[in-house]
């Protein structure tokens, strides 16, 4: 959230640098801390977790978080107005105006897509808003307000996360006939690590990795095992620089060894761990098939090209693409429910009829089923560039190699996956990390 002083949101870019701005005893989240910070842990909580959409927020099948963001926002704008005020001005733009009466369009021709079908439109049409909202406020112009934005949208991604694990410790293990698999945000844990290696909060890095790790176990997804293993990797640097840093100190002492004891234990009981590992994995048909079958496949492909075990279902998205380009020029309008198993523009009279077809099987998919190619194009073409840019700008800086791990993960999870557009955690987290990953964060010196 924002500080309460509205005439500071126009501070230069050189006073906000972690030296000067940080240091003058600025709260996280401004003047009402506590405040903010409950409030975004009921938004991580409860609006962008399993907690809230399966359980406390579902009611008749639908999750209706609506009220829940509404209170928060009046609470907010009542108990910091020029902080709202900011928020406001930072979200009011003449292309921001247009994108909604864009939506609002899609949103209609949707409902003659799907033949009124309220719900699914609406569904789409809010995880949209709340990405657009979030990438706003990640790269918003008014500093002061990109820099509690990006410490509100860290708090509320982190919340999710943890709500998400929690939600799946507590269930149990599914039972028969039930999915093993569990969808996270994964985008939010590389937006999190992300934040945490260019402020330099290590322990916290460490807890995402951590996290990433347990998401990787817990969701039977290859993606999320690959995602694990990549900031694992962009962790590295940040670890190298606290062993080599120019200042010893106690805690750098401290890490220092426990590093070499984890290396030590690892070293000696590795053995044992994996085979614990794999005899969990293989204690069920489902895990093994999920985790070492499906490992197995994408080994297989890369030495055969040869493709299986679902992933040729991706493939046959690809044919019908390209057998019926021409279809996916122009938008079809919002609403993925309502052609699951039947996937396909309007503008063609085919369908994929294949029982598990559905738009949220990844971004492009999405992007191209309900905008169609030229606005496509046109809505990504300006993140694309931002993000190229900044990570073109620090290309011999120390955070260059995290940073392409990062943009390497983000797009492995758009391909994977389109969560973003129909899963409110996936869409704030998405639209968080997109933002993120192309701007410079005031909290640093030089991003």
């Amino acid at each position: 959230m924002l500080a309460q002083n509205e005439a500071s949101s126009r501070i230069p870019v050189s006073q906000l640098h972690a030296g000067n701005f940080v240091s003058k005893r600025r709260q996280l989240l401004g003047s009402r801390k506590e405040l903010n910070c409950a409030l975004l842990a009921g938004l991580g909580l409860l609006a962008a977790s399993p907690i809230g959409y399966q359980v406390i927020l579902n009611f008749g099948g639908n999750f209706y978080p609506e009220p829940l963001i509404a209170t928060v926002l009046t609470v907010f704008a009542l108990t910091q107005p020029a902080a709202w005020r900011a928020v406001l001005r930072s979200l009011s733009s003449p292309s921001t105006a247009t994108l909604f009466v864009g939506l609002t369009l899609l949103a209609a021709e949707g409902l003659i897509f799907t033949d009124g079908d309220v719900i699914a439109v609406y569904a789409d049409f809010r995880c949209i808003l709340i990405l657009v909202a979030a990438l706003q406020l990640a790269t918003s112009r008014m500093v002061q307000v990109r820099y509690y934005a990006i410490n509100a949208l860290f708090l509320i991604v982190l919340f999710s996360v943890i709500g998400h694990a929690l939600f799946y410790l507590l269930r149990g293990a599914p039972g028969p006939g039930e999915s093993i698999k569990a969808v996270y945000p994964t985008i939010g844990l590389i937006f999190l690590a992300a934040v945490a290696q260019r402020r330099r909060w290590f322990t916290l890095h460490a807890v995402v990795i951590g996290l990433s790790v347990f998401v990787a176990i817990t969701s039977f997804y290859r993606s999320n095992m690959i995602v694990a293993a990549l900031l694992a990797l962009a962790f590295l640097p940040a670890l190298a620089r606290r062993m080599h840093a120019p200042r010893p100190s106690l805690s750098n002492l401290g890490f220092v060894c426990a590093s070499i004891l984890c290396a030590v234990f690892l070293w000696i009981y590795f053995p044992d761990i994996s085979d614990k590992i794999f005899g969990f994995l293989s204690a069920d048909e489902r895990r093994y098939g999920q985790t070492i079958g499906k490992l197995n496949n994408l080994f297989e492909f890369f030495r055969t090209g040869e493709v299986g075990g679902g992933d040729d279902s991706r493939v046959e998205y690809l044919n019908f693409i390209g057998n019926h380009f021409e279809a996916f020029l122009l938008p079809s309008g919002l609403g993925y429910r309502a052609i699951i198993g039947n996937w396909g523009p309007i503008w063609s009279s085919t369908k994929m009829n294949n029982l598990g077809a559905n738009s949220i099987d990844g971004f492009h998919l999405y992007m191209l089923a309900h905008f169609g190619l030229f606005l496509s194009i046109a809505l990504i073409m300006q993140p694309a560039i931002r993000l190229a840019r900044y990570t073109a700008q620090i290309s011999s800086s120390f955070d260059a190699v995290p940073q392409l791990i990062y943009v390497l993960a983000l797009l492995l999870s758009m391909v994977i996956s389109g969560n973003t557009f129909s899963i409110v955690s996936s869409a704030v987290a998405f639209g968080a990390c997109l933002g993120y990953l192309g701007s410079k964060d005031p909290a640093t010196n030089g991003g």
